[in-house]
């Protein structure tokens, strides 16, 4: 049977659900491990690259409505994160930056309540 998971196996792409947890632990848990071990489960079990969470992460995170200030911090970071990471970045590393990135983003906005 073809359901939207293995649609999503096959393509190797992001499962928008995947992705919707990790926005939700990134913009909600403010421990940079709990986040990472996250992340890190999510790869190794789905077997997903870091590059395809960025791109599902950003379409996500253009949706919301923040002030400017903290969407150019979050797309400017994760165009970094991704061009580090083309150039032959490490994933460990680059996965930590990304869950920088949205967590500075994050604690801007609260910062700015």
């Amino acid at each position: 049977m073809i359901t939207e998971t293995t649609i999503y196996e096959c393509i190797a792409s992001p499962h928008p659900e995947d992705i919707s947890k990790i926005l939700n632990t990134l913009l909600k848990t403010p421990d940079v491990t709990t986040c990472l071990q996250m992340i890190n489960s999510l790869k190794a079990n789905q077997g997903l690259a870091l590059a395809d969470i960025i791109t599902a992460l950003s379409e996500e995170l253009t949706k919301l409505d923040v002030p400017a200030p903290v969407m150019i911090t979050w797309l400017d970071g994760l165009a970094e994160v991704e061009y580090r990471l083309s150039g032959g970045g490490g994933e460990v590393v680059q996965t930590g930056a990304v869950v920088g990135v949205v967590r500075n983003g994050a604690e801007l906005m609260t910062a700015a309540k």
